[in-house]
């Protein structure tokens, strides 16, 4: 009978450090779930941050394209102004030149 009551203390000690270790268990395993748990939601803000940053880029390149067609645009307007303004000096000589003709054609009649 002390056999078998030895033997019953023997295994529910046992039992109890079975069931400590397995509690320890459980509990770092709920506990590296939820870490994982929270690296997932990291992972997912951190996409999403990505996503915005990758849109504001788009949105950056956008307007550099813009800004550059400006300033293209503007450097073609100079051009064309420089030209206009040198055509006009062109005319504006014909101009006289034809008025001094018309003056010498008018004394000679």
């Amino acid at each position: 009978k002390q056999r078998l009551t030895s033997a019953n203390r023997n295994l529910t000690a046992s039992l109890q450090q079975f069931r400590l270790e397995q509690g320890t268990k459980d509990a770092q395993l709920r506990e590296e779930r939820q870490e994982k748990q929270s690296l997932v939601a990291r992972v997912e803000q951190l996409r999403v941050e990505q996503g915005v940053k990758d849109a504001q880029l788009a949105r950056f390149d956008e307007v550099d394209r813009a800004r550059a067609t400006a300033e293209a645009n503007c450097q073609i307007a100079v051009e064309a102004r420089a030209a206009a303004e040198r055509d006009n000096q062109h005319l504006e000589r014909d101009k006289q030149r034809l008025e001094r003709d018309n003056q010498r054609l008018e004394r000679d009649n």
